[in-house]
């Protein structure tokens, strides 16, 4: 029997994991923006809005592993 505590705590659990989930995407869609400027890549202040409000890690990781390729920085989000 779980008591309202214990209720709280999962709930909060999950509200944290959600949380850290969100800041990786950020993180590493940030990333993929700051490779396309190391390698001479004009970003425009849209793209970092939208890499600031990323919070799907999978697609995140997408735009990092291409940022190494694309000639564009149009062509890295999807």
């Amino acid at each position: 029997m779980s008591t309202d505590h214990e209720v709280v705590s999962d709930f909060k659990r999950a509200q944290q994991a959600i949380g850290e989930a969100r800041g990786k995407a950020r993180t590493k869609a940030q990333g993929a923006l700051e490779v396309l400027e190391h390698r001479g890549v004009k970003v425009s202040a849209d793209m970092w809005t939208r890499a600031d409000a990323c919070t799907d890690l999978e697609q995140a990781e997408r735009w990092f592993k291409r940022s190494f390729d694309v000639e564009r920085a149009e062509d890295l989000l999807d």
